[in-house]
């Protein structure tokens, strides 16, 4: 009988972090394998920006800010590290779960323990979060940091494992193990301690394998060539994980990742054949894929060799009969993994990153490193850079965390649809509702939204049911498709309200109770492949519209034509708007609900095409009074240069979607939307009329309307608008908040000061009204889901009831630009294109895009 030994954990050094390349598009041979590049991250900073400069000049420039990991790097070298654990980009790995999250959750005080009988979850959970096996979890347990001895004895277990792994995968048999042993008793019954560490220790230079050890010549080479690691960092915990969309080794599948979100957390583990270290951790991981494989889903990407035989070889490599050149197309690259594969035994799917290592610089994946994605498809385990970091225990322990907070009641990130009982605003009946709304020829039964925004809001509700009737309705998509697409936004936004009339949709459209199980499961093959495209582009564009790749918008155009494809985002982009409005006002399913489409027509003259032409009563202004600071996001991927770099790209950039000329767009123009004399420049509008001509106005009608009854001052919410923008990283919409700043009066200084100040987190000097909305900015943007109670009340509080509901409506409304101008990738006009723009009657202030 035979039996496997795996003595690995983490590590110590001896492979090197792989190829960064430069950001150019090298070619490959196999078209259908390229992807997009992405966009190097702006901090991140080139070899041109470091080559030949000194760690004065650098430490200088970044005195008063921390350097980007690549310059720790260069100066950890310079200094002449030996790429230790801990030295330059080598740090911790990064989890909101940890001893702080996990005895908050049992109600145990932070110096205590959790005994078995106390712990919340199953017992398989509680023995992998107890590292030590003394039957109470600590906060040593949970301690994965360098300075951990646990953690040093581990590195030092995997270098001596290493040393006697004949076959370098990770695993020893019985017989390899013996053979070790003859080999250290030289010709003895037994094995002394002083035998063994000479044999481990014999040919140890600096941490580093026998032959292994590079010199600082070496060492700034592959810096700048990029064979020690990505210049990019990766994203943030809490970030959405970049998508993206592989072959599989040997090219029989593709696997998108979106199309995994949903169901199930996912471990992404990235590797390559040349890396020693990897090559001996990788088992550990798999031991966690048999633990968890039936509550997570696993995927492992091969990136680029870290130790090829024309660039950093290592001996090691060679005496385990590795050695590869590092592949230059997609044929080679598919040849070398199928080689690692074969080699390490992996039981996951193992996928193939394309040729310009695109995947492995967005997760800075180089030459490895572990992720977990929770169930929204956001980032809540980042490992550490390889080698150091790559840690299957600390991962693992991730993971659970992750588990056991989705089978938690409530405020879990992962816990599933999240329902209200308790609205925060004062739902008004029928009659009542009906009473202060514009008059109609017909009276149907309200949605709870309706209910609750008719006192403060009646005109911009009475706009909105139009909205709503015109998205329930529209015949460029099959009630199937719209329930298909409504399920898919409020999966990711874990609505229960916007499931609830999903599955509606979709039981009308003739789906049985068994068909929306299987949906819930993620496995519905009844579902065309065309369904299946627009519904991973509604999660998708939900979850981070800005990963959408060019090649997966030009198939749904493709597929749907560009007036059904602009009429896919308006209903993805709506839904996110709705799903806003209910978490932030805790709205409940109707008693009766789900509702039909409430078809109403208003016969008041103040409800126009273009909006309400009646001025409505002024709102209080925003309070001055002083107020706690509110706390804000941490945004660290760019600062204020960097953003103004990436509008500059956003000016320069070719939109994905033909935009529709005026004189296309007048055709289909409704009368008294806009002046006919006055050609409209404004890109998206032109893009959402010209294209959704019933939509699209009514979207339109809706913004003239609560512009003319919230009478927001510019600035205020425009810099609302700008933190959204910031949370989601799209820069159209963020240029236009900048050019409405100027319409609104603030000077070019003033916008620049102002959006320098938020860039940097320094909100101090805004009032407390503004930093109260930009707080509920971010959290509606990032997890509408949670906000709570204490959230509201602080909003109202910092801005009084009516502006406080105006501003929840604003930032939803943010939320439905940004799903148009992220998808399609507009080129940001460079003239400002709201100077001298007035719409038909009511106001220039009031209007927006």
């Amino acid at each position: 009988m035979r039996f496997r030994v795996s003595l690995t954990l983490s590590f110590w050094l001896g492979c090197f972090m792989l190829a960064q390349s430069t950001l150019h598009k090298a070619a490959a041979d196999d078209a259908a394998s390229e992807a997009a590049i992405p966009d190097r991250q702006p901090d991140a900073p080139a070899a041109a920006d470091l080559e030949g400069r000194t760690v004065e000049e650098l430490e200088q420039q970044y005195a008063d800010a921390t350097p980007p990991e690549a310059v720790r790097m260069y100066l950890a070298i310079l200094k002449g590290s030996r790429m230790g654990a801990g030295e330059g980009w080598f740090r911790d790995g990064e989890s909101p779960y940890g001893w702080a999250w996990l005895a908050d959750k049992h109600g145990v005080p932070a110096d205590s323990g959790i005994a078995a009988d106390q712990f919340l979850g199953p017992r398989p959970l509680f023995d992998r979060l107890d590292r030590d096996r003394d039957g109470r979890i600590t906060p040593i347990d949970l301690d994965w940091s360098e300075g951990n001895p646990w953690v040093r004895y581990a590195y030092l277990a995997n270098r001596m494992f290493r040393k006697i792994d004949p076959s370098g995968d990770g695993r020893l048999s019985r017989e390899e193990w013996l053979a070790f042993f003859d080999k250290a008793a030289q010709g003895s019954e037994d094995v002394t301690s002083d035998t063994l560490r000479d044999l481990w220790l014999e040919g140890m230079t600096a941490g580093f394998l026998p032959g292994d050890e590079p010199t600082q010549e070496r060492l700034l080479q592959g810096f700048f060539s990029g064979d020690v690691g990505s210049m990019q960092e990766g994203p943030a915990v809490g970030d959405p994980a970049p998508d993206f969309e592989l072959e599989t080794v040997g090219g029989d599948r593709r696997v998108r990742l979106s199309g995994l979100f949903g169901s199930k957390p996912i471990v992404l583990v990235f590797g390559n054949f040349t890396c020693g270290p990897f090559r001996s951790m990788y088992p550990d991981v798999e031991r966690v894929r048999e633990r968890f494989g039936d509550q997570a889903e696993f995927l492992a990407v091969y990136v680029r060799e870290a130790h090829p035989t024309d660039g950093w070889q290592m001996q090691s490599n060679d005496r385990v009969g590795v050695a590869v050149a590092q592949p230059k197309t997609y044929a080679e690259r598919q040849a070398v993994a199928q080689q690692c594969q074969a080699r390490l035994k992996y039981g996951m799917p193992l996928l193939v990153d394309d040729a310009q290592d695109s995947v492995g610089h967005a997760y800075s994946g180089m030459p490895a490193r572990l992720y977990v994605i929770d169930r929204t498809g956001r980032v809540a385990y980042k490992g550490g850079r390889g080698p150091f970091g790559f840690k299957a225990g600390e991962m693992e322990q991730a993971l659970v965390m992750t588990l056991l907070d989705q089978s938690l009641p409530s405020g879990a990130p992962d816990a599933g649809p999240v329902s209200h009982a308790q609205p925060r605003v004062p739902l008004l009946s029928d009659e009542e509702a009906w009473a202060g709304l514009p008059e109609a020829e017909a009276q149907p039964r309200l949605p709870n939204w309706a209910r609750g925004l008719a006192a403060t809001l009646p005109h911009t509700t009475a706009a909105m049911l139009e909205l709503d009737f015109a998205c329930r309705t529209t015949p460029e998509f099959t009630p199937r498709e719209r329930g298909l697409i409504r399920r898919a936004v409020a999966s990711v936004n874990r609505s229960a309200y916007g499931l609830a009339y999903a599955d509606a949709e979709l039981r009308a459209a003739g789906l049985s109770e068994s068909d929306l199980g299987a949906l819930n499961s993620g496995d519905w093959p009844a579902l065309s492949e065309q369904e299946r495209r627009i519904t991973a582009y509604a999660a998708q564009a939900s979850l981070a519209a800005r990963d959408l790749t060019d090649e997966q918008v030009a198939k749904l155009r493709a597929d749907l034509g560009d007036d059904r494809l602009v009429g896919l985002v308006l209903l993805t982009a709506y839904a996110n708007f709705q799903d806003r409005l209910v978490h932030a006002l805790a709205l409940p399913l109707e008693s009766d609900g789900p509702l039909p489409p409430a078809e109403v027509r208003f016969q008041s003259p103040e409800s126009t095409p273009g909006g309400s032409l009646v001025q409505q009563a002024a709102r209080p202004e925003l309070p001055a009074a002083s107020g706690p600071d509110i706390p804000r996001p941490v945004w660290i991927d760019f600062n204020f240069d960097a953003l103004q770099d990436r509008l500059e790209q956003q000016r320069d950039r070719e939109a994905r979607i033909d935009i529709p000329t005026w004189e296309e767009m007048i055709a289909r123009l409704p009368t008294g939307l806009y002046n006919p004399n006055r050609p409209l420049r404004i890109r998206w509008s032109r893009l959402v009329i010209g294209r959704q001509p019933t939509i699209g106005p009514a979207w339109i009608k809706c913004l003239r309307v609560f512009g003319n009854e919230a009478h927001q001052d510019r600035a205020f919410e425009e810099s609302v608008f700008w933190v959204v923008t910031r949370d989601l990283r799209c820069f159209y919409c963020m240029g236009h908040c900048e050019m409405l700043m100027e319409v609104g009066g603030l000077s070019r200084d003033q916008i620049s000061d102002r959006t320098r100040r938020m860039a940097d987190g320094n909100w101090s000097e805004f009032a407390p009204a503004e930093r109260a909305a930009f707080a509920m900015a971010s959290k509606m943007t990032r997890t509408p889901w949670a906000v709570s109670d204490a959230d509201f009340e602080a909003l109202v509080e910092a801005l009084g009831r009516e502006r406080a509901i105006d501003a929840i409506w604003w930032i939803a409304r943010c939320q439905f630009m940004t799903k148009v101008s992220d998808t399609f990738q507009l080129q940001l006009e460079r003239e400002n294109v709201f100077e001298h723009f007035e719409p038909p009657a009511e106001s220039a202030q009031s209007s927006s895009k």
